[in-house]
């Protein structure tokens, strides 16, 4: 399978889920939800201190993680910049970084597991 035909399952797959699931099969998953409240807290003031922005949050609990991205110019993580990083990236399970072309990047991270299916 190349590149193009896994996207083309995943989307399919995600399509699926999307369809056969419903949000009120959910609920949310208090220690996971506690994580990603703190780092969605986190990288707004990583955000307000680079002079970034955050995107709006959308949480689809049908996805179970939580996501946020933010968009910074480009930064110098040395010193405590990346010791503050760092205590960031402990509530992430994945992070992304994507260089933009007007010279910012794009970090999003998830936290796994913010909602879970009811039992």
């Amino acid at each position: 399978m190349n590149d193009y035909e896994f996207a083309c399952f995943f989307q399919a797959e995600l399509e699926r889920h999307l369809r056969e699931t419903s949000d009120q099969d959910y609920r949310l998953n208090p220690p996971q939800a506690l994580a990603f409240a703190t780092l969605v807290r986190r990288v707004r003031e990583m955000a307000d201190e680079f002079e970034g922005r955050v995107e709006p949050i959308k949480i689809i609990p049908r996805l179970g993680c939580g996501s946020v991205t933010a968009t910074l110019p480009l930064i110098d993580l040395s010193g405590s910049a990346l010791r503050k990083f760092g205590s960031i990236l402990q509530y992430a399970s994945a992070l992304s970084i994507d260089a933009l072309t007007d010279g910012s990047i794009c970090i999003s991270m998830n936290v796994p597991d913010v909602y879970v299916p009811k039992t």
